[in-house]
């Protein structure tokens, strides 16, 4: 079962001082996976590469911005909210849209059209207070690093001239299949997608 968060956001800012007057709505519907309840976050293995942006247990200002705004610019393809269940009694639903909305504010390019998995994780295995440092709080990104235009051109490189051998051999394992092909052009999506 999915759950759907919409956040309707209006920002203005002060018309009396002399700041920059502007309104902004932002209407967000992001679809979750049902929560997760774990003892304690470990991030998953699942063949990404993954960043932690931590949050103050009890807030919702992330911590270090500088790794979003880097991290805005990768392929993200799943984003978990971790967060640590101090009470019972106390709803959390209320803080951790605030944090998605800081989040939005930091790294939008993990709200668009892609099909991003989001989760929300609650951790449950804090027992007392004073254990709470050693839970993580705040988003993990799972993302594809974006690979430059010089490490491709090396591995393209070294395939052409033959110091390298293709892991994926099917195209290979077409034209040697049909020997008598001339002059062939081949078509081929290299997206990953």
């Amino acid at each position: 079962m999915k759950t759907t968060l919409v956040v309707v956001i209006v920002i203005l800012m002060n018309c009396f001082t002399k700041e920059i007057k502007a309104q902004t709505i932002m209407n967000l519907q992001i679809k979750f996976d049902d929560s997760v309840e774990v003892a304690q976050y470990t991030p998953e293995n699942n063949d990404l590469k993954y960043q932690f942006v931590e949050i103050d247990h009890v807030g919702y200002k992330i911590n270090n911005q500088t790794t979003l705004k880097i991290l805005n610019q990768e392929t993200i393809a799943q984003v978990d909210l971790v967060y640590t269940q101090l009470t019972f009694d106390y709803d959390m639903a209320e803080l951790n849209r605030k944090r998605i909305i800081e989040f939005y504010m930091n790294c939008p390019n993990a709200f668009k059209g892609r099909p991003i998995i989001w989760r929300i994780v609650k951790q449950t295995g804090v027992n007392k207070p004073m254990n709470l440092d050693n839970f993580f709080n705040g988003f993990v990104i799972y993302y594809r690093p974006m690979v430059s235009f010089e490490e491709e051109s090396i591995y393209f490189e070294s395939i052409l001239s033959q110091k390298r051998k293709l892991d994926d051999t099917t195209l290979l394992n077409i034209i040697r299949r049909n020997n008598n092909w001339k002059q062939m052009l081949c078509v081929v999506d290299v997206t990953g997608s």
